[in-house]
């Protein structure tokens, strides 16, 4: 169960240590041809997810989004100048 208050980096790391004592166990218990597929299903049943940055991928979404606003202020500037030079 995850606890409301646990961000993501508490839970990366219990599932890395979960994962390496999975594997320590694999090591200590079986012989080198039934390691690989040991550690193999500890991979499966104890997937140490890739850490990413919210931060980041949120900063990727401002500056999409600031360009577009950018290209659209610029458009309308565009307009405003073309009518104003019609009607001089």
């Amino acid at each position: 169960m995850v606890i409301p208050t646990q961000n993501s980096n508490s839970l990366t790391f219990q599932a890395r240590n979960l994962s390496h004592i999975c594997h320590k166990n694999c090591e200590e218990a079986f012989n080198e041809t039934d390691k690989p597929l040991c550690k193999a299903r500890c991979d499966v049943f104890f997937p140490v997810p890739e850490p990413r940055s919210q931060i980041s991928e949120k900063l990727i979404d401002i500056t999409n989004n600031l360009r577009f606003e950018s290209a659209q202020l610029s458009s309308m500037a565009d307009e405003i100048d073309a009518y104003n030079s019609m009607s001089i």
